[in-house]
């Protein structure tokens, strides 16, 4: 059988370990637009010196994924933060095995969801109208591409003291992606597509408001201080932004 190149759907913040509880590690692979199921896999992470914390860990296979579960005790004695890595060996139906690398870093918490269906149905009561039971994919897309944007404007989601400072953000980011799912590939008249947009423009707003406590040397402890999500940025004349 010819080999497959499977798509890896490694998603912003999976690789956040937590130091002092279990973490659920999970990836899924992809081909032809499907999730497909490894046959059997195993996981290995190592730290920041390259060092294995977990070797050849055996990965369960549910709904298709591979899950993996650490334990508190693997990591009891290692440092907090960036530069780790986990590698997935997944045995997938085309007979080979598969080596996926991921970027991961020992942390104390993970940043929650600070908001739920009930904030997104307070906004848009119509939402219940939809027939859609739930709306946790809506709410787990928007985590992803908030933590993705805090990591590229310079912030660790993890360091993040009051995760309730990010409300505004994680609740107009999630109306956007409802409102843009709905509006489908209808007409610009769309009211969905108007909802849209509207989103996105108090998304921007949002962002450019929001501050935060922020654990600037990853002791535990707020310094005192609010943080603005970005940090501040070098100038062309030599002024600085202040952060």
């Amino acid at each position: 059988m010819a080999r497959v190149e499977y798509q890896a759907r490694i998603l912003p913040g999976s690789g956040y370990i937590e130091k002092t509880r279990p973490t659920e590690l999970s990836l899924g692979m992809y081909s032809g637009g499907a999730l497909v199921a490894p046959s059997s896999g195993v996981v290995s992470i190592y730290n920041v010196a390259g060092n294995a914390v977990v070797t050849n860990a055996s990965v369960t296979i549910t709904g298709s994924r591979a899950y993996y579960t650490t334990s508190e005790a693997d990591f009891i004695t290692e440092s907090l933060g960036t530069g780790w890595r986990i590698e997935w060996l997944l045995t997938m139906p085309d007979g080979f095995d598969h080596l996926v690398r991921q970027d991961a870093s020992c942390v104390r918490v993970r940043l929650p969801i600070p908001i739920s269906h009930v904030d997104l149905l307070a906004r848009h009561s119509d939402l219940d109208d939809q027939g859609i039971t739930d709306f946790d994919d809506y709410l787990d897309e928007a985590h992803y591409e908030i933590v993705a944007r805090l990591e590229a404007r310079g912030r660790r989601p993890y360091l993040v003291m009051d995760p309730a400072a990010l409300r505004m953000v994680y609740l107009y980011t999630t109306l956007a992606i409802v409102a843009g799912d709905f509006a489908g590939s209808g007409a610009q008249d769309n009211t969905w597509r108007y909802e849209e947009e509207k989103y996105r423009g108090l998304t921007r707003e949002a962002w450019s408001e929001v501050t935060f406590d922020y654990d600037e040397d990853d002791d535990g402890k707020s310094n005192g201080e609010r943080r603005r999500a970005s940090i501040a940025s070098l100038w062309l004349g030599g002024s600085r932004r202040g952060a």
